[in-house]
């Protein structure tokens, strides 16, 4: 345990883990043989089990935190919510540089259930190079179309 302890270092607000970091930015420890990330760790360590269901929520947004007092254990959606509204009020542009004003947002969910925002200026700007660059896909999902309304497609000529 001790070992474990000598890899956080103390600040005035968090305590920072210095040993392992995953590629999502979080700090990885080793326990029993175990790989588990720190800050699940310290929270079970000082505040007991992660109730089922819900997940850690950093407040203070510093992935390599484990300050038991800066986690909370909120449902997915709680978290995501909080994470876009922090993401949201600090990244007010798409990676092109379009506002992400209300007209130009689009929100969507993946197959996974993901929830993703997108800049719709750039979404116009990469489905026109799509079409230019695959003619013959844009065909057969066109005929795909017809073909499946063909019925809809007469009744309005």
């Amino acid at each position: 345990m001790d070992k474990i302890l000598q890899k956080v270092e103390k600040t005035s607000t968090c305590w920072n883990w210095l040993g392992e970091i995953t590629n999502q930015g979080y700090g990885r420890l080793q326990f029993k043989n175990k790989r588990i990330k720190a800050h699940r760790f310290f929270y079970m360590l000082f505040k007991g089990k992660i109730p089922i269901g819900l997940e850690l929520d950093h407040l203070c947004q510093n992935k390599k935190c484990v300050n038991p007092k800066h986690l909370e254990a909120v449902t997915h959606r709680e978290n995501i919510i909080r994470a876009w509204k922090i993401r949201i009020k600090n990244t007010p542009n798409c990676p092109k540089g379009h506002n992400y004003s209300k007209k130009n947002l689009y929100i969507i969910k993946d197959k996974t259930g993901k929830t993703w925002r997108g800049c719709r200026k750039c979404r116009a700007l990469n489905a026109r190079i799509f079409r230019k660059n695959n003619p013959e896909k844009i065909q057969k999902i066109q005929k795909k179309y017809r073909d499946k309304n063909r019925d809809l497609i007469k009744s309005l000529n």
